[in-house]
């Protein structure tokens, strides 16, 4: 319970500090915004990669941990080709999906979410 708290509380901050993007932001600015972005990234695929190695393939039978996955995934993909082009191709607003992991605590909310999930495929 301790470690969810620590990733919850961690997914809150990560999705309020990179909320203050904006254009034409000061260079030191958004220097430190993407230093904390690839932290914030580098912890969030720590906790993917033990839970895949404490889990196995059972991991990604739960939609919310597939969903983080693909969240993690993203971002390091989005992270990687900001990196080599020097440039934001809007990748970044990957990791502030992230934020929908919050809804898991909020029991209403995650029968919405999982309901959309379930839906989204039939499309």
């Amino acid at each position: 319970a301790g470690f969810d708290r620590f990733i919850s509380v961690s997914i809150f901050l990560n999705s309020a500090i990179m909320s203050t993007r904006y254009v034409g932001i000061a260079e030191e600015h958004s220097h430190a915004l993407d230093v904390l972005s690839f932290g914030f990234t580098l912890l969030f695929a720590i906790e993917c990669l033990a839970k895949i190695a404490a889990f196995g393939r059972i991991y990604f039978l739960d939609r919310w941990n597939t969903f983080d996955f693909t969240v993690v995934s993203g971002s390091i993909f989005g992270l990687t080709a900001n990196a080599l082009t020097g440039e934001d191709k809007g990748l970044s607003l990957i990791p502030l999906m992230r934020s929908a992991r919050l809804l898991q605590r909020a029991q209403a909310l995650r029968i919405l979410f999982q309901t959309m999930l379930n839906v989204l495929p039939s499309l």
